[in-house]
């Protein structure tokens, strides 16, 4: 079959390719492309619509009503009082309570801070100046008392007056401010649509007021209201709350039972009748706030619990004579029999047992300590083998022997065994595992120690694998799996002196495992003694590494392989047809030659 490309399918050809090429493009920019996430609902701000915003849902807010401000009402607060959405701004002094309103304010939503004046039934009250922390004090001098109510009215002293872009309106209360509510949870605020930004409205963030309350309470004031002030409505939806904090006190008139010890010239306390304390004594508040001590040691007057007053007083108990202390206890100087050892008595009270330089015995009539015969005491006693002094008849001498029960003691003759490891070539294919076998022998006794032979047997594995020991301490020998130290002479070891022996044991891989030495201590009179040491032979083995195996071991490099492939089936696609038919013509004329011989022969015949 003849294949020819053309015009047509060249066009189309040329479009599959450009498809696939744009396919693959687009797959290896989307592969390199970081993660996204579209943003959640609640991430989102809400349009507003009309510009300046949308009035909140004050009908199913559950902090309403809110407390208006009287002063320049807009039409869209009057609103809001017709349909219960909020109350003339008001405050009534709790009963029992009287005493000058002070004001305790902060400025919340400036850094630089904004100053506000506020009306009690029309008297004003400016904030004139703020703290480092945009907080004010204002004394009003308006005295108050229980059951009295307050109109209060606020407006910002510093503010622009000027309503957001595209919300100015009429009858709106400009600079007067909107209202107050409580706080909540410390916080002053509330979470309606915020100032619109072009066209976008986010939620105010409610504002920390706690640290603000808390400097008003500690003030000792009576806190009457708290009040979380929205300025001036700038925009129809402007209802958030957060823009300064009022907090209402009273602090109250001087006088004995106002609960404020010192406002009246010579308090001790007040009220009456709470606890007090006056010259570190505890008692309770008279009807004229003067502090009555209850009855203490020092009043001088032997109370109940006492035995003696005033203190440092000489005092008498059970026929003894003494001085009063400083919690009115007779304390008796010391005596013979008072139980207390004194100056001058070894032991009290008499018929006691005492001990005297470490040895016991009996306390006399004069508290004096009468030791018992005791070992070292320079008498040597039939149940003593040595004493102080090596009298006539000792075993050994004192410097043998157990001082604290005069008998003579043998040396005290002990081994340990350690092992240490160290990896040589670790991390590599063929690392060794060296290990340090260390023998250590002391003499924790008195006596001195003899030694006749150390002999250290190596574990069967070593043995098996043909591994010998070196670096042995001198005087060692290895032969058939024992390490010994044979000692002609015995080896003497002094109290307190301590021997070291060593040995070192190179395992290759192979032979990797756990090994347990045994080494034992013959001493020349006495049983043996032996150690073990324990230790798993191994390092570190890194396989060697696979290399990769070329270009096809990438993502990219298999979407490349992929597109040379398509590239060479179009190129073989698109080569002329006579390159085919020439080979077809060759094997026609080759069968035609072999059949005109053939029938030549048949004509002949």
């Amino acid at each position: 079959m003849e294949l020819r490309l053309t015009k047509k399918n060249s066009v189309i050809f040329a479009v599959v390719i450009v498809i696939l090429c744009g396919s693959l493009g687009y797959l290896v920019w989307r592969v390199n492309q970081p993660e996204t996430t579209a943003p959640t609902e609640s991430e989102a701000a809400q349009p507003c619509d009309p510009p300046c915003g949308n009035k909140p849902d004050l009908a199913n807010w559950a902090r309403k009503p809110y407390n208006q401000s009287m002063k320049n009402i807009s039409d869209s607060s009057k609103e809001d009082q017709a349909k219960g959405y909020s109350i003339p701004s008001s405050i009534t002094i709790p009963a029992g309570v009287s005493g000058e309103i002070v004001l305790y304010y902060k400025s919340i939503d400036s850094e630089s801070g904004s100053l506000a004046s506020f009306e009690f039934n029309g008297q004003p009250f400016n904030v004139k100046s703020l703290d480092e922390n945009r907080r004010a004090i204002i004394n009003t001098g308006l005295h108050v008392k229980g059951g009295e109510t307050f109109t209060v009215n606020s407006q910002i002293l510093n503010g622009s007056g000027e309503f957001a872009p595209g919300c100015s309106g009429s009858n709106w209360n400009r600079y007067w401010s909107l209202g107050w509510i409580a706080p909540s949870n410390g916080t002053c605020g509330t979470t309606f649509g915020g100032p619109p930004q072009g066209g976008i409205c986010t939620p105010f963030v409610p504002a920390n007021v706690s640290a603000d309350i808390s400097w008003a309470t500690s003030s000792g004031n009576k806190i009457v209201s708290q009040q979380c002030w929205a300025d001036w409505m700038e925009w129809v939806g402007d209802y958030d709350f957060n823009d300064y904090l009022l907090i209402v006190t009273v602090k109250s008139d001087a006088s004995c039972g106002d609960g404020v010890v010192g406002n009246t010239e010579g308090e001790e306390c007040d009220p009456p009748n709470d606890p007090c304390t006056k010259d570190g004594h505890s008692g309770k508040c008279s009807s004229t706030c003067k502090c009555v001590p209850d009855p203490y040691c020092g009043d001088g007057v032997v109370g109940t619990g006492e035995e003696c007053d005033p203190p440092n007083n000489s005092c008498t108990k059970d026929g003894h004579s003494g001085k009063c202390s400083s919690t009115c206890k007779c304390v008796l100087d010391p005596y013979c029999g008072d139980g207390v050892v004194g100056t001058g008595e070894e032991c009290d009270p008499p018929g006691d047992s005492c001990t005297k330089d470490g040895n016991t015995g009996a306390c006399s009539n004069t508290c004096m300590c009468v030791v018992n015969p005791y070992c070292g005491d320079g008498k040597l006693k039939d149940d003593e083998e040595c004493e102080v002094g090596d009298p006539a008849g000792v075993k050994c001498t004192w410097t043998s022997c157990n001082q604290s029960a005069c008998v003579c003691l043998p040396p005290g003759l002990s081994i340990s065994k350690t092992v240490a490891k160290q990896c040589t070539g670790e991390g590599s294919e063929n690392p060794n595992s060296e290990l340090l076998y260390t023998i250590t022998v002391s003499n924790t006794g008195t006596g001195v120690g003899q030694i006749s032979k150390i002999e250290d047997t190596l574990d069967t594995k070593i043995v098996t694998a043909g591994i010998v020991p070196t670096d042995i301490t001198e005087g060692g020998s290895y032969l058939g799996g024992k390490i010994t130290w044979l000692f002609s002479s015995p080896l003497t070891i002094s109290p307190g002196e301590t021997k070291v022996y060593s040995y070192k044991m190179m395992i290759d891989k192979s032979h990797f495992g756990i090994y347990a030495n045994t080494v034992v201590l013959t001493p020349v009179s006495g049983d043996p003694i032996q150690a073990t040491a324990t230790i798993n032979a191994d390092c570190i083995i890194t396989a060697p590494t696979v290399p990769q195996t070329g270009i096809f071991d990438s993502t990219v490099g298999r979407i490349a392989g992929g597109f040379g492939l398509i590239v060479l089936g179009g190129f073989v696609y698109s080569m002329p047809s006579r390159i085919f038919l020439l080979n077809r013509q060759t094997d026609e004329r080759r069968r035609n030659k072999y059949r005109v011989k053939f029938e030549s022969k048949i004509f002949k015949k």
